[in-house]
């Protein structure tokens, strides 16, 4: 990232089940924002989809709740609605 807040470079994105098999790949431009990512990876998964605190929106939540995904993150500290799970 520059000074004017500009990123140069890719991301790589990597879903993986709890075996450890690769279910989806993208690689991006760093610019993209990871969870525009995630439901097109995620397309035709069911059941608990794990997430950093990065990955923490209300959007997303409900767009992966249409694809039968249940997503989960730990929580950010300064939340109104703090419950420390992790």
């Amino acid at each position: 990232m520059t000074k004017l807040g500009t990123f140069y470079g890719f991301r790589g994105h990597l879903l993986i089940s709890a075996q450890g098999v690769v279910m989806g790949l993208a690689v991006t431009p760093a610019h993209i924002d990871e969870c525009d990512v995630v439901p097109e990876l995620a397309i035709g998964l069911q059941g608990l989809l794990l997430g950093d605190k990065g990955y923490i929106r209300p959007s997303l939540s409900a767009t992966l709740a249409t694809q039968g995904l249940t997503l989960v993150t730990p929580q950010r500290t300064n939340m109104a609605t703090y419950d420390p799970l992790f």
